[in-house]
């Protein structure tokens, strides 16, 4: 390397560290589903099941009523 190439590195990084620091773009957040998994009536159905003590016949018409539920929701019917 020579020494102008040096020196001009010098400058530059001496010109950059002096500089005011560049401000990024904002991060743009994706909005919210209107109606999340989280909060659905499917969900809010489930959380209020005994599993415990559910026969297989009620487990299996359990799942049926939330698949119908959650195809309702999102309009998948």
């Amino acid at each position: 390397m020579t020494l102008q190439f040096i020196l001009a590195t010098i400058q530059i990084l001496t010109a950059l560290e002096n500089s005011a620091p560049v401000k990024s773009a904002p991060v743009q957040k994706k909005p919210a589903p209107s109606q999340s998994l989280f909060v659905s009536q499917g969900l809010q159905e489930l959380l209020k099941v005994d599993i415990i003590t559910l026969t297989p016949i009620e487990a299996l018409n359990m799942l049926y009523k939330l698949q119908a539920t959650a195809k309702a929701e999102t309009g998948n019917i």
